[in-house]
């Protein structure tokens, strides 16, 4: 049988969850259920390496450059990939083509992981900052506008990476709202799996509930244009806006 390793790579309250359970749904794939550990996240599922909490956790993690790896950190952790890889391999379907694991620091370490599982395709998905922002505060210590700027700074990073990840796919968490299906075929052919139809009412759009209240931070014309790149805008008073006019993602 010829695996597969697909790494769903998001921030937290980005859709992952509800991403991972969908592809779970696919006959040939098999990821972490049931695992006891917070949202089955293959990140508490192991002991190599370092989890989002090591650097700040939720809406903090990624402004600490310990926590992003890339091709070049493998050789420090080269003895211990057999260690990382049986951990998750125990917990995996062995009769299923397709090994999918989620953790939010994958959003930053898509290059190293790469090096580590060569066979490794990456599933890349956003949702607006503002909703992320807000939905997030309840799990960290840091203030909406400070949540804000770590999806932002996030991002810079994930977009840098990007060009030397060899196959990926970029979706939307509101695209996956608006259009499942569609939106997941994209996600199948990164998989090399026929496509699996999966009933709309798996993903719900959950955004409005965190568009209400104005915001109160400025963001500069550097930040607005990062933004723009995944056809999102902030206003001042609500509602922000996602753009659908234009085709987004890989």
């Amino acid at each position: 049988m010829s695996r597969r390793h697909v790494f769903i790579c998001g921030l937290h309250r980005s859709g992952t969850s509800p991403l991972h359970d969908i592809l779970k749904l696919h006959p040939l794939v098999t990821g972490f259920s049931n695992t006891g550990k917070p949202k089955d996240e293959g990140q508490h599922l192991q002991t190599v390496l370092g989890r989002d909490g090591d650097f700040g956790g939720p809406g903090a993690f990624c402004h600490d450059p310990a926590a992003r790896l890339t091709e070049a950190n493998i050789p420090a952790y080269e003895e211990r990939l057999p260690e990382l890889k049986a951990s998750w391999e125990a917990l995996w379907a062995p009769d299923r083509a397709v090994r999918v694991e989620k953790s939010p620091t994958n959003l930053i370490r898509s290059r190293f992981l790469q090096a580590a599982f060569e066979d490794a395709r990456f599933v890349f998905i956003v949702r607006h900052p503002l909703a992320v922002a807000r939905a997030t505060r309840k799990w960290s210590h840091a203030g909406e506008e400070l949540i804000f700027r770590h999806w932002i700074q996030a991002h810079r990073l994930m977009m840098e990476d990007a060009p030397f990840v060899k196959r990926s796919s970029c979706v939307r968490y509101e695209d996956l709202a608006s259009d499942l299906n569609g939106t997941l075929a994209r996600v199948w052919e990164l998989a090399e799996l026929a496509p699996h139809v999966v009933d709309a009412g798996q993903f719900v759009d959950h955004n409005a509930a965190y568009f209400e209240a104005p915001v109160r931070f400025p963001l500069d014309a550097q930040e607005r244009a990062l933004l723009a790149r995944f056809g999102y805008e902030l206003s001042y008073e609500p509602p922000p806006r996602t753009r659908f006019d234009q085709p987004f993602g890989w």
